[in-house]
């Protein structure tokens, strides 16, 4: 099952990006990227979404498995 850190381990490899650049793109702590892509923190902030979304250039809706909406 995919998780919001595996999409974004995917997303961010997918651009040949460290987690270091992703983190001076995003202004997210590297630290906090790296325990999102081992699944330590599954369900970030909606601020810390929108900062990850506008580095990588892809929507939200990208980032957050279909799963985890609430019906």
């Amino acid at each position: 099952m995919e998780t919001i850190g595996s999409i974004l381990k995917q997303c961010r490899l997918k651009r040949g990006w460290t987690g270091k650049k992703l983190s001076l793109k995003s202004g997210v702590a590297r630290g906090y990227i790296a325990e999102m892509e081992s699944d330590k923190y599954i369900n970030p902030s909606i601020e810390v979404v929108c900062k990850l979304c506008i580095a990588l250039k892809i929507t939200p809706n990208d980032l957050i498995p279909t799963y985890m909406y609430k019906r």
